[in-house]
């Protein structure tokens, strides 16, 4: 069983063909960062500050643990026992995924979605030396969310990273097999490769699993029912440096007063009222507590960034990128996102009273507790937004997209939701007194104790609706 480990071949095409059609179906334009464009030997000070998302003290090539700020925060993890070193998680850069997303533009998501190498979903990490030096780089595929057709075929990576390093030169183990293991369609690997690589600067191991353990099946012994993910197939690659940096002190001494201000645009932007910030490139910034008042934020590149209890009234955010704030208790009071995109972003409790979010696309964005009292909210993206116990009273949601959109306990008092497609919405203890829902679209949704008094439903499609124990008094029915 531990002979040579051939026939993948078809797995490696499956993942080169999905990576075909979806690049063919994307405009031409510089990829996201990967974890290769990284090198070895940079300090902490010198990797790039907002190009990676999500940076957390890794597992072991793990999910995240302890969540980070910055690459400098790399002391806060625990060195790894056999190294030294101290691992820090993170995901390719997801800013064009998330446009795409908000878009709703299905294969450039594909495409840039997740944290991929070579169309695999992987775990991403970086190990650091005491003095913050990068040491290491570390890749595993990663199981999550995966359906078993996509994660048999994590092994394809196996034969990328070989040629990626070089497929020579490789000084290759294949391990025993413990007891009960038994090939995977015919196919069985567990097999460890070491090389080294620029000159004996690095090393690279390569270790793959691809087999069925005890107790795995294709079909279930007793009950004859087919099987699914009863199966190993991964891959980790470590890239480390063979050597200690060489004159870290000097290094050191070299770097920080050369390091450029990248958090310049971050720090003129937290006290900034009525600043001209058109354009501006504020991804991931920590703008926590910041006062930008009326400032002009149009078009600026908010993905990603940190504005808890800021102050934007009155701001102009007119096609903004706001996709995947966090932003709880932000004052949006009066200011302008119309055509912005909010996707998944975390509005918990942020005042957009009488603001104007005309064209803006916001799925999947939270709103709990929020006030868009008097807001004009015409013709929005909400779909799988979480909206419960937002106030929208009087506010105007002609023609908004609110498919499967969680809206309990919101108020809607006299609202305008003309043309409104609200199908499969969750919208049980909902408050829509004397609202206008002329034309509405409520199919499937669950309308469960929701006041509907004086409302106005004239051609509203309510088949399939949940009304149980609803107040339609005096209410215009369809």
């Amino acid at each position: 069983m531990t002979g040579r480990f051939i026939g993948l071949g078809a797995l490696s095409a499956a993942a080169v063909v999905a990576a075909a059609v979806a690049a063919h179906a994307q405009t031409p334009q510089p990829r996201p960062l990967q974890i290769w464009d990284l090198k070895l030997g940079q300090h902490a000070m010198e990797l790039p500050p907002r190009d990676f998302a999500d940076l957390a003290c890794g597992t072991a090539g793990g999910p995240p643990g302890l969540p980070l700020d910055s690459w400098l925060d790399f002391g806060k993890c625990v060195a790894e026992a056999t190294s030294g070193l101290r691992e820090v998680y993170f995901r390719h850069d997801d800013e064009r995924e998330f446009i795409a997303r908000a878009q709703r533009i299905e294969v450039p998501s594909l495409r840039f979605g997740s944290t991929t190498i070579y169309g695999v979903p992987v775990v991403v990490s970086v190990l650091f030396d005491r003095d913050g030096f990068l040491s290491g780089m570390r890749v595993v595929t990663d199981p999550r969310g995966l359906n078993a057709e996509t994660r048999q075929l994590n092994i394809s990576l196996w034969n990328f990273l070989r040629g990626r390093f070089g497929g020579d030169d490789w000084k290759c183990d294949d391990l025993a097999p413990a007891e009960g293991e038994q090939p995977l369609g015919g196919q069985f690997l567990k097999r460890r490769c070491d090389k080294s690589i620029e000159s004996g600067a690095q090393r690279v191991m390569l270790e793959g699993h691809y087999y069925r353990k005890r107790g795995q099946a294709a079909v279930d012994p007793f009950t004859r029912v087919a099987t699914e993910g009863q199966f190993e197939s991964t891959v980790r690659a470590e890239v480390t440096l063979a050597r200690a940096i060489d004159n870290a002190s000097a290094r050191l001494a070299a770097i920080a007063p050369a390091r450029p201000d990248l958090n310049a645009p971050a720090e003129r932007a937290r006290d900034c009222p009525g600043c001209d910030l058109t354009g501006v490139d504020l991804k991931r910034a920590d703008l926590r507590g910041a006062n930008l008042a009326g400032a002009n934020l149009s078009s600026a590149n908010l993905h990603g960034a940190r504005l808890d209890r800021a102050n934007l009234s009155g701001a102009i955010l007119v096609g903004a990128n706001l996709n995947k704030v966090e932003a709880k208790q932000l004052n949006l009071e009066f200011a302008d996102l119309s055509g912005a995109m909010l996707f998944r972003a975390s509005l918990a409790g942020a005042n957009l009273r009488r603001a104007k979010l005309e064209g803006a696309l916001a799925g999947g964005i939270e709103l709990i507790g929020a006030n868009l009292r008097e807001a004009d909210v015409r013709e929005v993206d909400l779909r799988d937004a979480r909206l419960g116990r937002a106030d929208f009273s009087r506010a105007d949601l002609s023609g908004s997209h609110l498919h499967n959109a969680r809206m309990v306990e919101a108020v809607l008092v006299e609202a305008t939701l003309a043309g409104t497609l609200a199908i499969d919405a969750q919208m049980s203890r909902v408050d829509l007194s004397r609202a206008k829902l002329r034309g509405a679209d409520l199919f499937g949704a669950d309308l469960r104790e929701a006041t509907l008094s004086g409302a106005d439903l004239r051609g509203a499609r309510l088949e399939g609706a949940n009304l149980q124990d609803a107040n339609l008094e005096g209410a215009t029915l369809p």
